[in-house]
């Protein structure tokens, strides 16, 4: 391997896989941001999530990455990414020196809430939760942008807190799947800070991994399998959690990388939203029924009175997609729930409240309708939510396409950054072929390459002549094949003479030899000038394969290598006629 230090070449790595997208900020100071991830709880998506931010944390300030699991997600799943990081520090750090060194990141690693809040909203002061109140009260005039990927408690109870932190806030919440556990959180904030600056993104983030090209190496396992698994510890420990592409919390970051972070309504990578209407919250006094509706991604509020003489120490527990435990106040059970989804929803409450025990009901969810968003809801003047247009719907997600028509450019982008994670800036691998009988063509003539560039090459055999294998470095017997310039390559191609054949000149159908090695020749010599046609079957009869021969072509080689040995039948016709029948064997 010969490392040079010279200047970026106009083809760079992997030009030849579309990856040539340069390195951006869309502001002149980086973004101030504090992660809150559920890693380690219920998706292995923010492994993959966190192994991304860490790729692109030059182009951030990091101020915090808080764990906020549902299940046993802790600290110690964002210590083990950063300690990944960190063997690929030496490599990736030759890149920008604007990366954070592993112990800079492990101080502002934080333990958030780990339990859902209480049915009010909120419940005691975290780690997580005062961190955010420290970063938020810093001199410093740029926002603070929290982005949530998991729960949102600690957010609800920095803000209950500290409310008057809620100016500097610019969130982006991973909702959906992540309101539902969340959704006493979310309803608090809801209730009590509208004047929140909110990106709420309960399905736009799917785009991330649903939909767009989803081609060869643009599909999500493809994607993996090509840019990611054999890219240093960070793309095998990507790899070892997901083998495909998940990564459904990065659009809240990418959304600062390349979009504008001042308008959630433009395109970016991130999604293209849309203001708020009023926050989808339907309260119920009563057990509901099949006639009763929500939408999806919206809140479902149940009220039932009960006689406080009944029992002295009210409990409460609707089971549903989960037990959702009540909030009992006075005489008033209330639960809350929010449907991830369209679909019907049963559900039955056990209770050591006589008059609520053992009730059972049902809820229906349904897509959000198109014409919210025609509706902005002046209370949430600052609240951004899914484009429920029916044009940016992917397989049921609404505001998806948003995100997945940038697929091809941010997987590019990645794919780049994932590159550093292997090789030094400025490696350069030699390649070096050779052959007898033959030569090699290259797609890029030169002898030295960017560690990981993709270089086809081609075996082209003299004149009487067959190429036979690839040797040395590679192997197979295409005579086409692409090279990873992962290493220096030392490449052969071997090529194989043609057994030469002594043609019958007495106007008869020549077919030799019959007993076939390699090839089998058929020769035409002083027979019309015409088109015939040679067939190819097995000893049953099966059609193998069909050859035409245009007029004035008086010879076919065919090459019999991929057939397995036995007997076969060439028929030659011309028009309607059958001219001969040859028995061979291979």
């Amino acid at each position: 391997m010969k490392q040079y230090n010279v200047l970026l070449l106009s083809i760079i790595l992997l030009s030849q896989c579309r990856l040539a997208k340069n390195e951006v900020s869309n502001t002149p100071q980086p973004h101030r941001i504090i992660v809150s991830s559920d890693i380690g709880g219920t998706d292995p998506d923010d492994f993959q999530s966190m192994v991304h931010l860490l790729l692109y944390a030059d182009t951030f300030d990091i101020e915090g990455i808080i764990s906020s699991p549902f299940g046993d997600g802790r600290t110690t799943q964002i210590l083990e990414v950063i300690a990944e990081y960190e063997k690929d520090y030496p490599k990736i750090v030759s890149y920008s020196s604007k990366y954070p060194t592993p112990d800079s990141l492990r101080k502002i690693v934080k333990q958030g809430a780990t339990e859902k809040a209480t049915p009010i909203g909120y419940a005691s002061s975290t780690e997580g939760s005062n961190w955010i109140i420290e970063c938020a009260k810093r001199d410093d005039s740029r926002p603070l942008h929290i982005l949530v990927w998991g729960g949102i408690e600690d957010l609800a109870q920095a803000l209950h807190d500290a409310p008057e932190i809620l100016p500097k806030l610019r969130v982006y919440w991973i909702g959906g799947p992540n309101k539902k556990w969340s959704v006493n959180a979310f309803q608090y904030i809801v209730d009590n800070f509208p004047d929140l600056w909110m990106i709420e993104s309960n399905a736009t983030y799917r785009g991330w991994f649903t939909g767009g090209d989803q081609s060869g190496e643009w599909s999500n396992s493809g994607f993996v399998k090509t840019y990611v698994k054999d890219f240093g510890a960070l793309g095998i420990y990507f790899n070892s959690k997901k083998s495909e592409v998940k990564m459904g919390d990065t659009p809240s970051l990418m959304r600062l990388f390349y979009g504008t972070p001042n308008d959630p309504g433009q395109p970016g990578w991130g999604g293209q939203f849309v203001r708020a209407w009023e926050r989808p919250h339907k309260v119920f006094n009563r057990i509901t029924t099949d006639q009763d509706s929500i939408e999806q991604f919206g809140v479902l509020e149940l009220l039932l009175k009960f006689d406080t003489t009944s029992v002295s120490d009210p409990v409460a527990t609707l089971n549903i997609d989960r037990p959702i435990k009540a909030l009992v106040q006075n005489d008033t059970v209330r639960f809350l729930f929010s449907p991830k989804k369209v679909s019907k929803w049963d559900y039955s409450i056990t209770s050591n409240i006589p008059s609520i025990n053992n009730l059972s009901g049902k809820i229906i969810s349904t897509m959000t309708p198109a014409s919210n968003k025609d509706n902005p809801s002046p209370l949430y003047a600052n609240w951004w939510t899914d484009d429920p247009s029916p044009e940016y719907i992917e397989d049921g997600h609404i505001g998806a396409k948003t995100v997945n028509i940038w697929r091809v450019d941010f997987l590019t982008d990645f794919a780049n950054r994932m590159y550093r994670c292997a090789y030094f800036h400025n490696t350069y691998f030699e390649l070096n072929i050779s052959a007898t009988n033959g030569s090699i063509t290259r797609s890029v003539d030169d002898t030295a390459f960017l560690a990981g560039s993709k270089i086809t090459i081609t075996a082209v055999p003299d004149s009487g002549y067959k190429f036979l294998r690839w040797e040395g470095d590679i192997s197979g017997t295409d005579s086409e094949i692409v090279v990873t310039m992962n290493s220096d390559k030392n490449i052969i191609a071997t090529f194989t003479a043609i057994t030469s054949i002594q043609k019958n000149n007495d106007g008869k159908i020549a077919v030799f030899p019959t007993c076939v090695k390699d090839f089998v020749t058929i020769s035409f010599p002083n027979q019309p000038q015409a088109q015939k046609y040679i067939e190819l079957f097995d000893i049953s009869g099966k059609p193998v394969n069909q050859y035409k021969l245009e007029p004035g072509q008086d010879n076919l080689s065919i090459d019999t290598i991929a057939l397995l040995p036995g007997f076969f039948v060439i028929r030659i016709s011309f028009g309607s006629e059958i001219l001969n029948k040859t028995l061979i064997k291979i």
